[in-house]
């Protein structure tokens, strides 16, 4: 396994949230890889929005990260 060094340029981490309703139309959030962590299938989504961080985020040692998460909310 191999690491990459970004240096003083901040990286970028991609996420990803569903938005599930069931029948009494409570709302139950789900966290990327449906499939592999609670072995649901997805047939259909909408995009809800992207979101982002304004600016990188640092950590202690200065490197930093932008974030972004797409919102979906799942149809079937």
């Amino acid at each position: 396994m191999s690491c990459a060094i970004l240096g003083p340029r901040p990286g970028n981490f991609v996420g990803a949230a569903g938005l599930i309703q069931n029948a009494s139309g409570e709302v139950w959030p789900l966290r990327r890889e449906m499939e592999e962590e609670v072995n649901l299938k997805l047939h259909g989504a909408e995009l809800l929005e992207m979101l982002s961080s304004a600016g990188p985020s640092r950590v202690a040692n200065g490197d930093g990260s932008y974030r972004y998460t797409a919102l979906f909310r799942v149809l079937e």
